[in-house]
C-alpha cells in the first residue's frame, strides 16, 4: 500500500475575516478584511485521497483551484505517525 499526501486549494467561497495589524507610527491596530481562501492536505492512499476529496468538497461547497502532490519526506514522516487506515485532511491556509 503506498501513501502519499496531496494538497488543494479551493477558490475563496466569499467568506471573510478580520485581519489587526499594529501600526508602530499610529500606535494603533489596523483592521481590514481579508477574503479567506481554505486549503486543505490529504493523507492516505490514492483512492483514500479522491473519496476524501470528494466527501470534502460536497459538504463543503468549495471548488478547487489547484492541487500539488507533496513529496517531503520529513512531512509524510510525521503525517504517517498519525495515518490509521483512513485519510487525514489536516487544514492548512
Amino acid at each position: 500500500m503506498k501513501l502519499e499526501c496531496t494538497a488543494f486549494y479551493f477558490y475563496p467561497n466569499g467568506a471573510y475575516e478580520t485581519k489587526s495589524d499594529w501600526n508602530y507610527g499610529l500606535r494603533s491596530y489596523s483592521h481590514d478584511l481579508q477574503e479567506v481562501s481554505t486549503a486543505i492536505v490529504i493523507f492516505g492512499t490514492r483512492k483514500q485521497i479522491n473519496e476524501a476529496f470528494d466527501d470534502y468538497c460536497d459538504s463543503s461547497g468549495l471548488n478547487v483551484d489547484e492541487g500539488f502532490h507533496l513529496t517531503d519526506e520529513e512531512t509524510l514522516k510525521e503525517y504517517k505517525k498519525y495515518y490509521k487506515n483512513k485519510a487525514l485532511i489536516l487544514n492548512i491556509r
